[in-house]
């Protein structure tokens, strides 16, 4: 087992000198004998020549493993990325009524990031689908749950129109259609406004001595 040890230290050298060794004793190996006898390493090669040939097979299959583990590292984080993306796609185009409701809040408060209930049911899921996605690990507390920062994912922006979150395409909607979108935000927004407004007016009092 000690040589088994052995290899795995040499596996873990840098790539650069694991494909050093493996030239060098290419050229011991492949090398006319002319060569090597000009170089005064023909007697030498002689003698070790089984040796440097076991050297050669074993650090030319380390160097490789060392080179392409790197490569199938970045294929396979590319292939989770496009997976990821198809499935965010797909959440998209199938949001259900809380969602739509969620993400119209971004364009009601006309903000890239709002305060959201990290612990809810519907909030929880947008985040693992990926449509959402914290901007800071630090939040308050509120009567509605723990409240975190949040943004849309980048990509969700890109591929987001008013009709997939039952908006009117007008620029002058309607008053029955601003009623609705009114009547139909998230259950938990009033709650989280009202302890904002709480917050605030508490602040002001203690800012102004009142």
């Amino acid at each position: 087992m000690r040589w088994f040890v052995k290899v795995r230290e040499f596996g873990k050298l840098p790539r650069n000198y694991l494909w050093a060794v493996v030239v060098s004793s290419a050229l011991f190996l492949f090398l006319p004998k002319s060569a090597l006898k000009s170089l005064n390493v023909l007697q030498f090669v002689q003698n070790y020549g089984v040796c440097i040939g076991v050297v050669f097979i074993l650090f030319l299959s380390l160097a490789c493993v060392n080179t392409l583990t790197p490569f199938s590292h970045f294929i396979d984080r590319k292939r989770r990325h496009l997976k990821l993306k198809r499935a965010r796609f797909t959440a998209l185009q199938n949001l259900d009524l809380e969602e739509k409701a969620v993400l119209r809040e971004f364009l009601i408060q006309g903000r890239d990031t709002i305060w959201l209930p990290i612990d809810h049911p519907t909030v929880v899921g947008m985040l693992t689908k990926g449509i959402l996605t914290p901007i800071s690990n630090y939040g308050k507390t509120s009567v509605a749950g723990r409240l975190l920062l949040v943004k849309e994912v980048d990509e969700v922006r890109g591929h987001l129109d008013l009709a997939m979150i039952d908006l009117p395409a007008s620029e002058q909607p309607s008053k029955e259609q601003i009623d609705w979108v009114i009547q139909n935000r998230p259950n938990f927004m009033r709650e989280i406004e009202q302890d904002i407004d709480v917050f605030h007016r508490s602040w002001n009092r203690w800012l102004h001595g009142a």
